[in-house]
């Protein structure tokens, strides 16, 4: 019986090392998560990671890029360069942004333009520019090698579109009392007549083989896509909008079209075919998206008045592209 205490005090102290194990193993588990990362994984339930700089300008005095983060999408994916007008230093200026660089370069010597405008292949940029004697349209080399063209235009022009080829550019203006599309020929500097604005079109857009321009012909009660010959301005199709609408885009392979829509009190992103199927939200955003570029595969850049541009993926994952508020497309 004499050995019984003895052993009693020997489990004691066995159990007494196995708690102190146990209690060493779980703080270093602990520690070991804490430096993995792993007390975050908010990123499967909301949405990119991306990490937003301070309002400001970037390098060149251009809208501010987003850096650091991880976000949910590669951007490389992405193909394409598109026209940015920014305010990030003051007066609204023209930029060329490459999504998958993510490097805004200034574009016609930083004058304060409006409505800027690229070819597919970004060789030449397009702009508005109030002068003295009223609006000039400019079109140069988008690497600034030669000092851009000036054409002499009718009106307010708020908006332009260079076609593919970089030999006419589309643009809006209220020379006839009302906004019209007009057609600016740069070999000859001939302008005609596309829509006469008796409805107020705006926002044309080229398909990218040079045969179709878009532009949006408001309504009483409905919007309309209307889709014209270049050469001519014969109407090939009219696509209803059930609501405001703005800024057609056509995709590079011409079988869809994306445009901005006021559904629901709130301006979305819709896709829709041109065989006439139903368009898609592809924003589904609170915010209120003020133009949208459609690049190849399905990809978006959208603009919105208190964001900065976004790169919206075929699978609705988005990346932020720059961090000026009011950036546009």
């Amino acid at each position: 019986m004499a050995d019984v205490p003895v052993a009693k005090g020997v489990w004691r102290a066995r159990l007494e090392v196995a708690t102190w194990i146990i209690g060493t193993g779980v703080a270093i588990a602990m520690l070991v998560l804490a430096l993995t990362g792993g007390e975050d994984d908010s990123r499967a339930d909301d949405g990119p990671n991306t990490t937003t700089t301070e309002e400001g300008t970037g390098p060149d005095g251009g809208p501010t890029t987003v850096e650091g983060g991880e976000p949910t999408v590669e951007t490389t994916d992405a193909e394409g360069i598109v026209a940015v007008l920014s305010r990030a230093t003051g007066d609204p200026q023209a930029f060329l942004l490459d999504v998958a660089q993510g490097d805004p370069e200034p574009a016609l010597g930083g004058r304060s333009i409006a409505g800027p405008s690229t070819t597919p292949d970004a060789t030449l940029v397009a702009a508005a520019v109030e002068e003295e004697g009223g609006h000039v349209i400019l079109v140069g080399p988008a690497d600034g090698s030669q000092e851009p063209r000036t054409f002499a235009v009718e009106g307010e022009v708020t908006s332009t579109a260079l076609a593919p080829d970089g030999r006419q550019v589309a643009f809006v203006t209220d020379a006839g009392g009302s906004e019209g599309v007009r057609i600016l020929d740069l070999d000859s500097g001939a302008v005609r007549v596309l829509a006469d604005g008796t409805a107020d079109e705006a926002d044309p857009d080229w398909s990218a083989d040079g045969e179709l321009i878009a532009y949006v012909r408001p309504g009483s009660r409905r919007d309309t896509i209307e889709l014209v010959r270049a050469d001519d301005g014969t109407s090939v199709e009219s696509f209803p909008v059930d609501a405001p609408a703005s800024s057609p885009s056509f995709a590079p392979d011409g079988r869809s079209i994306a445009y901005i829509a006021d559904v629901a009190g709130n301006r979305d992103v819709f896709v829709g075919a041109l065989d006439g199927s139903e368009a898609v939200n592809r924003s589904h955003s609170p915010d209120e998206e003020t133009g949208v570029v459609l690049l190849a595969g399905g990809w978006l850049v959208t603009s919105a008045s208190d964001r900065g541009l976004v790169l919206v993926a075929p699978d609705g994952g988005t990346t932020q592209l720059t961090a000026t508020p009011g950036d546009r497309v």
